[in-house]
């Protein structure tokens, strides 16, 4: 009797096949899987952007991009600045009530509540960013005998979506309140030209340009000690919670030109552009509660224009 069997040609030809048809089949099921996540991420800063309607409904007013407090003025010897962002005013709707009735808003957000801000919260995170299981470390260098001390070492729970602070920012300012005189001068009044800045307290009724033609968040891949969403752990820059919270949809201060939107590269400069891990574009939300995916081609002049509430500019609805 003879028994039967495959040739070692037979065997190669059936391996070669199913390699071919993986190689075929594989690139398909992660195109499927990543705009899958891209759906997720559009409907999370979908949830924040309705999420913030509901607290406007609620004040008459959005909360602030993230709160100052004049150091001078803190009847104690701790030197603190509060600094809740926008995300803990809005964590009561995202359902998030057993996190946000924790807070004493009397403290500091991070420096007597790191046992809530050290938490990840998954609306707060793009399923495409490779590290939005993770939070972000932290492991900055005191003085000894420092007040501070090490409460900020460590881990932080992450945002990817940060609130649009306007069309500039303002580097070295050692005292975080001098940020919130200064959005009141008109020479520095691109800090606080758009939705979101230190101490804001913008109504729909003060976005002139409307709705539709303005930023109120962006989404942003995760970038090493930053991001964090409980607010500015340690800010020196204004707005208040820049790169934290915070983030002007363009630079365009006496420096020069810079952030904006622009594809990830990975670099440590990412914390201040607008980027994503979607092929597509980035994720921003309008005011109106809609959400487009933005090109990393869109005219700088038109993602200015956006970020800016009242700069008398329509740029229609083509971006």
């Amino acid at each position: 009797m003879r028994k039967s069997g495959f040739t070692i040609i037979e065997v190669l030809v059936t391996v070669s096949v199913i390699s071919l048809l993986c190689a075929i089949l594989l690139p398909a099921v992660q195109r499927a899987r990543e705009a899958a996540r891209a759906t997720q991420c559009r409907n999370q800063i979908r949830q924040l952007a309705l999420a913030l309607h509901m607290y406007h409904d609620t004040h008459s007013v959005l909360p602030p991009g993230s709160q100052v407090q004049d150091v001078a003025a803190v009847e104690s010897p701790f030197n603190f600045t509060k600094g809740y962002g926008w995300t803990v005013a809005i964590l009561p709707y995202i359902e998030r009530n057993d996190l946000y009735n924790r807070f004493d808003f009397d403290l500091d957000c991070q420096i007597h509540h790191r046992f809530l801000t050290n938490q990840q919260i998954v609306i707060f995170v793009c399923p495409s960013d490779p590290v939005n299981s993770q939070p972000t470390f932290w492991n900055r260098q005191v003085a000894p005998g420092s007040f501070h001390g090490a409460w900020y070492r460590g881990d932080w729970g992450v945002t990817s979506y940060l609130g649009v602070s306007g069309t500039d920012r303002l580097n070295f300012i050692t005292q975080p309140s001098r940020c919130d005189s200064l959005s009141r001068e008109p020479l520095t009044r691109g800090l606080h030209s758009g939705v979101f800045f230190g101490n804001s307290r913008t109504r729909f009724a003060d976005i002139c340009d409307g709705l539709s033609q303005t930023l109120l968040l962006g989404e942003r891949g995760g970038v090493p000690q930053t991001g964090k969403w409980g607010g500015p752990g340690s800010g020196t820059s204004c707005p208040f919670g820049l790169t934290d919270v915070l983030l002007p949809g363009l630079i365009s201060g006496k420096g020069g030109e810079m952030g904006g939107l622009r594809a990830a590269t990975g670099r440590r400069d990412d914390d201040i552009h607008w980027w994503s891990w979607h092929a597509a574009g980035t994720h921003f939300a309008p005011a109106d509660g809609s959400v487009r995916i933005v090109s990393t081609e869109i005219d700088r002049s038109v993602l200015k224009s956006l970020s800016d509430r009242c700069d008398g500019v329509v740029v229609g609805d083509g971006w």
